[in-house]
């Protein structure tokens, strides 16, 4: 499993990245996650990240994939790296189309 978070100050941090499966190792599942832990609920999220709540949902359930500039600002708001949430994005894309393939993408140097 990706390092998700930037930092560890968090002290739930481990207990929630440990327990990620619960949340179904998925780009929405991980918005879920990491909202719980930054005590962010749906409206706050959708507000910071100025979407609707409706569209939110709708990338939570994986209905409408986020674009990178969705995903870098998640990234921000959720304080986690954004290559950690493009591979989500991207296993989310390929599991619709039948493959289920590990994805990495690395980070620039």
């Amino acid at each position: 499993m990706f390092q998700l978070l930037k930092s560890q100050k968090d002290k739930g941090a481990d207990i929630c990245l440990k327990n990620l499966k619960d949340y179904g190792a998925t780009l929405g599942g991980t918005i879920l996650a990491l909202s719980r832990l930054r005590k962010m609920n749906e409206s706050k999220l959708s507000q910071r990240l100025g979407l609707s709540v409706y569209q939110l949902q709708k990338i939570k359930r994986g209905k409408a994939p986020p674009d990178f500039l969705i995903l870098a600002e998640l990234a921000e708001v959720l304080d986690c790296p954004v290559t950690s949430l493009l591979e989500l994005r991207i296993r989310d894309d390929l599991r619709r189309c039948g493959m289920n393939l590990d994805v990495r993408v690395r980070g620039a140097a």
